[in-house]
C-alpha cells in the first residue's frame, strides 16, 4: 500500500489545556475493516469493533466524544461514539480516495480532502453536515496538523507541493510548489522545518518552510541485500525529541532513525515485518514537545508495537499488541 493511500492520524488539539495522558489507542485495520482499542501502557488489544470497507483515516473529538473514520470502500465518514463504540450516523463524501482527515482545533469539525474539487471540506463533527470548505488547496492526500495547531500541511498532486492551510480561519494561507511528489510528512516543533518522503527517493527531504525550498536530501541508503529500487522507501516519519526522526520503510521491513542536525543515520532496526506507520505518543500540552517514543504499525505481522529512543539515540523495541488485518494508522484518546 503506498503512502499516498495513508492518511494522518495526529490528534490535533487547539488551546492550553492541563499535562493528560494517553488513555486508549485507536488502530485502523484496513483489511479486516475493524478499528482495534488498544491499551498503551500494557500493548493489549482491549476491543475491536467493526466500521466498514476499507477504512483509513481516523480521529477522536474529545470534545464531542467521537471517534471519526474515513471509510473510503464507502466513501462515507462514519462517527462513533468513544464510550461505546456505537455508530451514531455517517456522511457521504464521494472520491474520498487517497483522503487525509484531520481535527481542527476545537475538535468541532473534521477537515477532509477532497482531491476531485481540490478542496478540504469541514464536517460538523455533531450535525454530521458540511459546514464550510477551504477552497483550492490542490487534490490533497497525506494531511497532517501543525505541532503549533495553526496550520494544516497537506501534500498535493498533479501539481505537486505542500498545502498549508490555517484551520481556525479556514482558508489557505500559501502553495509551496515542489520537483518531487511528496507522500508523507512530519513537521518540527515550531514548524521552521518539514520532513517528507517522495517516491523514488532514497532518504528524506528537509523543507525549509521560511525560504519555501528544500534545502537538502538526508540519503538512507538501503541495506545490500534490499538494495533493489522501491518506489515508496519510507511509507511513514515522525519527529521525536533531540532532532531525531524515525522512519518507517514499509517496503524493505526496516525503521530507520536520522540524526538531523548531522544528516546522519544513528540507529536501524530490522526486526520488524513491514513498518507502515509510526506515530509519537505526545500529550496535547501547550506547547507541545515530541517526547521520546512512538507507537510502530506493521502490516506483516498486524501488530501495534511501543518503541523508545534510548540514551544513546538507539530505537528500543517494545511490547506489542496483536490487532486485527492490514493495520493502517492510529489516533489517541486523551484524559487527566
Amino acid at each position: 500500500m503506498h503512502a499516498w493511500f495513508s492518511v494522518a492520524a495526529l490528534f490535533c488539539a487547539g488551546r492550553a489545556v492541563q499535562a493528560r495522558h494517553v488513555l486508549d489507542a485507536f488502530v485502523v485495520n484496513t483489511l479486516d475493516g475493524s478499528v482495534s482499542v488498544v491499551n498503551p501502557h500494557d500493548m493489549q488489544e482491549t476491543r475491536r469493533f467493526a466500521v466498514g470497507k476499507r477504512p483509513y483515516g481516523i480521529v477522536v473529538s474529545a470534545e464531542t466524544g467521537t471517534i471519526v473514520v474515513g471509510v473510503e470502500g464507502e466513501n462515507k465518514l462514519k462517527f462513533f461514539n468513544s464510550t461505546s463504540f456505537e455508530l451514531m450516523g455517517a456522511v457521504s463524501v464521494d472520491g474520498m480516495a487517497q483522503c487525509g482527515i484531520v481535527l481542527t482545533p476545537d475538535e468541532k469539525h473534521v477537515l477532509i480532502a477532497h482531491p476531485p474539487s481540490g478542496d478540504l471540506i469541514g464536517i460538523a463533527v455533531e450535525t454530521r453536515k458540511e459546514a464550510f470548505r477551504i477552497r483550492e488547496v490542490g487534490a490533497a492526500g497525506f494531511v497532517r496538523c501543525g505541532p503549533s495547531k495553526a496550520s494544516v500541511y497537506a501534500t498535493t498532486r498533479p501539481s505537486p507541493g505542500i498545502a498549508v492551510v490555517d484551520p481556525v480561519a479556514q482558508k489557505l494561507l500559501r502553495r509551496i510548489p515542489l520537483n518531487v511528489c511528496p507522500t508523507a510528512l512530519a513537521c518540527v516543533p515550531d514548524e521552521s522545518r518539514v520532513y517528507l518522503t517522495s517516491p523514488w527517493v532514497e532518504g528524506i527531504l528537509d523543507l525549509d518552510t521560511g525560504r519555501a525550498k528544500i534545502a537538502r536530501l538526508i540519503p538512507l541508503l538501503p541495506p545490500p541485500e534490499k538494495a533493489s529500487p522501491v518506489e515508496v522507501a519510507y511509507s511513514s516519519l515522525t519527529v521525536l525529541d533531540g532532532g531525531l526522526v524515525v522512519a518507517a520503510s514499509e517496503e524493505r521491513s526496516l525503521v530507520d532513525i536520522v540524526d538531523v542536525a548531522t544528516g546522519k543515520p544513528r540507529d536501524r532496526v530490522t526486526a520488524v515485518i513491514r513498518p507502515a506507520w509510526v506515530e509519537r505518543v505526545v500529550s496535547p500540552v501547550s506547547p507541545p514537545t515530541p517526547g521520546r517514543s512512538a507507537l510502530l504499525i506493521s502490516t506483516g505481522d498486524h501488530t501495534v508495537q511501543r518503541v523508545e529512543i534510548g540514551a544513546d539515540g538507539k530505537l528500543i523495541l517494545g511490547a506489542k499488541a496483536k490487532v486485527g488485518a492490514g493495520p493502517r494508522c492510529i489516533a489517541f484518546r486523551f484524559g487527566h
